[in-house]
């Protein structure tokens, strides 16, 4: 049976009895209570961005783009046939992963370029994801988010076959957290 943890110390306050107003007790064991946060996709990179995290397309190497862009003509992009295919990568905004359709070439290819997405940091401790919600043309890769980590790192894959004309497109919808129930979402990112 749970009990909330009650402790009165009427000298002061401390930050014992912060914490037992937050946790429950099972047996021998203290549980800290948490709670749901849905966070729109662009508060979520808006706010992790400002604490650090990164967003951009990997070059052929797998390396970082630093401006976030690799631009038409550039022999960074990963394109087959190589070199022959004129298109851009980039993230607008944070939430709209786009690559542009092969232009300037007649006959089959296949372009693609690979995003990571909340790169470079984890989230604050006692927080955790639960899910990362994302719409539109994509494939996640291996190294994707996982429920119940603290590790919102993703790497997914876009693909603009020959028959498009228009640009592969996917966007950052929603992000669900699990934190303590008195925080707030914004907490979570709040990493050194």
């Amino acid at each position: 049976m749970y009990k909330l943890l009650t402790l009165i110390i009427l000298t002061c306050f401390s930050v014992t009895d912060y914490y037992a107003a937050t946790a429950l007790k099972k047996g021998g064991t203290t549980i800290q209570r948490t709670k749901e946060f849905n966070i729109n996709g662009i508060m979520a990179w808006s706010e992790a961005k400002k604490n650090g995290f990164k967003f951009f397309p990997e070059d052929k190497l797998r390396d970082a783009i630093p401006d976030g862009t690799l631009v038409r003509g550039d022999s960074r992009l990963v394109s087959s046939p190589s070199q022959k295919c004129d298109t851009t990568a980039k993230i607008v905004g944070g939430v709209n992963i786009l690559l542009e359709p092969c232009r300037g070439f007649s006959g089959s290819y296949n372009t693609f370029s690979y995003y990571h997405i909340f790169q470079g940091k984890r989230l604050k401790s006692g927080w955790k994801v639960k899910e990362l919600k994302l719409i539109g043309t994509y494939q996640w890769t291996p190294q994707k988010w996982r429920s119940n980590s603290d590790s919102l790192h993703s790497r997914i894959k876009l693909t603009s076959s020959e028959t498009s004309r228009i640009a592969t497109k996917a966007m950052i919808k929603e992000l669900i957290l699990i934190g303590p129930i008195n925080g707030r979402w914004q907490d979570a990112f709040d990493v050194m």
